[in-house]
């Protein structure tokens, strides 16, 4: 069974996140970090995904705090441009692994955020495949919606509002 389909850049369609427990599209990315990238697999509501640029379109501001990489201007706005590795106290990216930013849009707030990505994408249907991870992962809790078991692999879901 392969847990990380191979899809085409997804087409927004805002009525596809609903209530928790109706049905959910969970966009699905790894990070630049070859070690996480084959630990973890991240995933955000479809409904998030504002748009995928290429990795070279923010320049990165090297005294910033761990989990800012630097600012990407988009659409007369800055958008922090965040290392969810660090985000989850696994250390750091070398974001210049990185192929593509995720631009993503908060949940609760208006706020976006950039992730600098691996460039394959995937995609799933219901969350209720997947068993929650019920015990304590060595992870920043604050920073996490939920973790799944996905395979071989753990998939997080991270809280954009926790960090922007």
């Amino acid at each position: 069974m392969n847990h990380f389909p191979q899809m085409e850049l997804p087409v927004i369609d805002e009525k596809i996140w609903r209530e928790p427990g109706g049905h959910h599209e969970v966009f699905l990315f790894r990070l630049p970090d070859p070690g996480i990238s084959e630990l973890i697999v991240c995933g955000v509501s479809l409904r998030q995904v504002v748009g995928i640029l290429p990795a070279e379109t923010f320049l990165p501001w090297p005294a910033d705090p761990p989990r800012t990489l630097g600012v990407l201007s988009w659409g007369g706005t800055d958008v922090p441009v965040l290392d969810l590795v660090a985000c989850f106290g696994l250390g750091a990216t070398d974001y210049r692994l990185a192929r593509r930013l995720l631009l993503l849009r908060c949940t609760r707030k208006g706020d976006a955020a950039a992730i600098p990505v691996l460039a394959d994408f995937g995609q799933i249907t219901a969350l209720d495949d997947y068993q929650p991870v019920t015990h304590r992962l060595a992870v920043h809790h604050d920073v996490l919606r939920g973790a799944y078991h996905f395979g071989p692999r753990l998939l997080f879901i991270p809280d954009l509002d926790s960090l922007v």
